[in-house]
């Protein structure tokens, strides 16, 4: 008996099998052909600036976390960025802070 492995993907109540069986099918182009007759979703769209990942190499340190300091003449931590170098866009910031703004006038 083979072994059975998670997770498992099921199309029209059939199981069609875990990720192996599934790139094989896409290779094929068989899943295409399984999928016809599902209705399609609509893309809302993608974050131009992200492509919705929220993050983006930081511009004051390029994500290197780290900037020169002339008056200090050596480099100090970003604090435009987290410790992988990636900055927030601020379209969600904005979002965030309008949503505790608002969550936090209904207490």
């Amino acid at each position: 008996m083979k072994p059975v492995c998670l997770p498992q993907v099921f199309i029209r109540g059939i199981q069609i099998g875990g990720v192996e069986e599934i790139k094989k099918l896409i290779d094929g182009g068989e899943l295409r052909e399984m999928f016809k007759g599902f209705p399609v979703c609509g893309s809302v769209g993608a974050c131009e600036s992200c492509g919705d990942a929220r993050f983006v190499p930081c511009t004051s340190c390029g994500g290197s976390t780290k900037v020169f300091e002339e008056q200090e003449d050596g480099f100090k931590r970003c604090n435009g960025c987290n410790e992988n170098g990636l900055a927030q866009v601020m379209m969600y910031l904005a979002k965030r802070k309008s949503y505790n703004i608002s969550s936090s006038k209904a207490r």
